[in-house]
């Protein structure tokens, strides 16, 4: 059972929460030793970085188990553009969520 299964997300969860690892583990082999997902910054470092993004906000797994993942996932933040997107989006989180979410 992954930790966040176990604090109080049920055995329900637990298959996703397997794939998702199993997912950033096959990212974090593509991405080890390398600075982008295709050589040069692509597209599809915009769609993985998206996909992770969205993992984070809805509380998947946080990133520090895999390493090449974390550190891609920090430069890309740090692009104007990337930190952008990410400020609306939480923007966005905040303004449509139910008054009882935090975040």
């Amino acid at each position: 059972m992954t930790p966040n299964a176990a604090a109080g997300r049920g055995a329900d969860a637990a298959p996703a929460e397997a794939a998702i690892a199993d997912r950033l583990a096959e990212l974090d082999r593509q991405l080890d030793g390398a600075d982008f997902l295709c050589g040069a910054f692509s597209v599809a470092d915009i769609a993985a970085f998206m996909a992770v993004l969205f993992g984070l906000r809805l509380g998947g797994p946080k990133l520090e188990p895999w390493r090449a993942v974390a550190r891609w996932y920090g430069r890309l933040a740090e692009r104007p553009a990337f930190a952008a997107a990410v400020a609306a989006i939480a923007q966005a989180d905040r303004s449509l969520s139910y008054p009882w979410v935090k975040g």
